[in-house]
């Protein structure tokens, strides 16, 4: 475990997988997960990361050229990690949790390209990237629903769009094909500025 103090804000905690006990979650509201090429996990709590807006992203992308904000978005989530350096890591993805209403709203999930691996030289320095880059998807979804059980979490709202449904209904997350319009104005509010989002609930036994 490793403190990263903050003014005005929430030091940040960051923990290894097999530390997830040792971390009070009743006060947890949003984190996130990152992947390493070794494919190790570490999770940095009471950390935000990184969600496209008008003051960190060229706004006429984020408005009008919104495949340039999924193309950038892998590489800006992992730079935001402060226990490892980018190079280190190949995925991350962000959450915020609702204590009242017990739900769980995943706030995006970023993985580098194979390509963009090899570029760097990461086989050279992981002989199982190539593994764990398959794996990713299933490895940092398999992580938020550790994180989804310490939280005590009864669902999950999962506003989408790159993500195609069959791959999230591996994970028990079911397309809501016509929402109502209270889920449409929650998307609206967690989503906004993105659009085409596709809503995704998962529930929880707890």
């Amino acid at each position: 475990m490793k403190i990263f103090p903050r003014r005005l804000r929430r030091n940040i905690i960051a923990i290894d997988f097999d530390e997830m006990d040792q971390v009070d979650w009743s006060k947890v509201r949003k984190g996130c997960i990152y992947l390493d090429i070794w494919g190790r996990i570490h999770f940095e709590l009471h950390h935000g990361g990184y969600l496209p807006a008008p003051y960190n992203i060229n706004p006429y992308h984020l408005f009008f050229r919104q495949d340039q904000v999924y193309q950038s978005f892998p590489k800006k989530i992992i730079a935001t990690s402060r226990l490892k350096p980018a190079p280190d890591l190949l995925g991350a993805r962000q959450f915020i949790y609702f204590h009242l209403s017990k739900m769980l709203v995943p706030s995006g999930v970023g993985l580098l390209s194979w390509d963009t691996l090899q570029k760097r030289g990461d086989e050279a320095r992981s002989p199982v990237v190539g593994e764990v880059r398959k794996q990713a998807f299933d490895l940092l979804f398999m992580s938020l629903d550790e994180v989804a059980e310490r939280l005590g979490a009864k669902s999950a709202f999962f506003p989408s769009q790159p993500i195609p449904p069959e791959k999230m209904a591996k994970h028990d997350c079911l397309l809501v094909e016509h929402p109502p319009w209270i889920l449409r104005l929650f998307k609206w509010m967690i989503a906004f500025p993105l659009r085409n989002q596709k809503i995704y609930i998962k529930t929880y036994n707890q």
